[in-house]
């Protein structure tokens, strides 16, 4: 049997059915948030932006409806893809755990074992953060990127940087410190737990 996996990307959703996945998805993690205790992104944060987003769906039409409805979906996608790779993380695979998350289960098509390592195509600075794009890796669903202040590497242990994560090669970093130099490093995320971490680079951030 294939590996199962959550589907961490909504965005060909239309906005009927983005909304009834989000509110699946805020029910169950919810009511079984004892399965998944670090979630990026709090249930009662996810349920605030899914609350702004609905309350312009149902404004009557004015000027900028369009575009305020297309930036308050940005950031549910963006929660439902960080808390996405941490469930798939949790799950592992487990139907059972994938269906309590809420979100869409899919199936990888076949195996293709550990994917190959990422990489940085751009790292452009900018104030408090950087402008990221990555090398794109064949079967990958999603890319982190781990960083954390050069004066302070002390280890290669990833796991304790700081992360981010996208569903495409591009990513936008904007909570950073300023003027300071980071350390990055960027891994593809696939149905195999391997994970092949990109060589280290080091920006400086405006």
């Amino acid at each position: 049997m294939h590996p199962l996996h959550a589907n961490i990307d909504f965005s060909r959703f239309s906005d009927s059915i983005f909304d009834e996945a989000c509110g699946k998805v805020k029910n169950q993690l919810t009511t079984n948030g004892a399965d998944f205790p670090g979630l990026i992104v709090p249930m009662a944060l996810f349920g605030t932006h899914l609350a702004t987003y609905r309350t312009i769906a149902d404004k009557p039409i004015y000027p900028e409806k369009t575009a305020d409805l297309h930036a308050a979906r940005l950031v549910l996608e963006d929660d439902l893809r960080k808390n996405g790779v941490y469930v798939n993380t949790v799950a592992d695979g487990d139907e059972v755990l994938l269906t309590k998350s809420g979100y869409p289960i899919s199936k990888v098509h076949g195996p293709v074992g550990a994917l190959a390592q990422a990489g940085f195509k751009t790292i452009k600075s900018i104030p408090n953060g950087f402008e990221i794009d990555l090398e794109k890796v064949p079967h990958a669903s999603a890319y982190l990127v781990c960083l954390k202040p050069t004066a302070q590497v002390t280890t290669n242990d990833y796991k304790k940087w700081q992360w981010y994560n996208t569903s495409n090669t591009k990513l936008r970093i904007t909570d950073l410190d300023s003027a300071v130099k980071y350390t990055l490093v960027a891994v593809a995320i696939g149905s195999d737990p391997t994970l092949t971490f990109s060589s280290e680079v080091k920006g400086v951030t405006q």
